[in-house]
């Protein structure tokens, strides 16, 4: 699935069963909940995937919740830069609905009815 958000897109959280690539990669943080993960300030596209990808303050998202793209941050380095199919790796920095900045894999997000127009 080709994922192209852009800066101001309001997008939910797909979250739901949904905590790690078809690679068997992680995606995020693990709770005791199907429907939440756990994102965090910054993933290391240096380095991903590795043992310690996720950086910097936890915040805890659920399946559904907004959120709004502030920026795309790219693929990780040892990802295919040039094929769309690995698009569920590219990273975007988000600010969720309780008001934290957060990385998180476009394999977690989707669209919604409020996509920017601009």
């Amino acid at each position: 699935m080709t994922n192209n958000f852009k800066s101001s897109d309001i997008l939910k959280f797909h979250v739901t069963n949904n905590h790690f690539t078809s690679d068997g990669f992680s995606l995020g943080g693990t709770t005791c909940s199907k429907d939440e993960i756990v994102l965090y300030e910054t993933i290391d596209l240096e380095e991903f995937p590795s043992c310690n990808d996720f950086k910097g303050k936890q915040t805890i998202v659920k399946h559904g919740e907004y959120c709004i793209v502030l920026k795309k941050i790219g693929r990780p380095w040892r990802i295919n830069q040039d094929s769309e199919t690995w698009s569920e790796y590219d990273v975007y920095e988000v600010l969720t609905l309780n008001l934290n900045i957060c990385h998180v894999f476009g394999a977690l997000l989707e669209s919604t009815k409020y996509m920017s127009s601009i």
